[in-house]
């Protein structure tokens, strides 16, 4: 278990001396990633986090490319929204 006083979170506090946006893009599943440890650990600050990944569910047969783009996940939806 990592502990918001750790080392492990001490670039996170210096990323607000100086940034007010942290984006995050799970290699996988976007519940239970880190991007939600990312988000709750900024919960109670002004810093805006925005996470990626594919929405959790069961993909048998797909096509890559479909997916990230039913999921928001192409390059270009990305930069479109941030």
């Amino acid at each position: 278990m990592v502990l918001p006083g750790s080392c492990a979170f001490a670039g996170l506090n210096e990323l607000k001396q100086n940034h007010n946006q942290v984006i995050t893009l799970e290699d996988g599943i976007l519940e239970g990633g880190f991007g939600e440890k990312i988000a709750s650990f900024y919960g109670n600050t002004d810093m805006k986090v925005k996470n990626y990944g594919i929405k959790k569910a069961f993909y048998d047969k797909y096509d890559v490319n479909e997916l990230l783009k039913a999921n928001k996940l192409t390059t270009q939806q990305i930069l479109a929204e941030i």
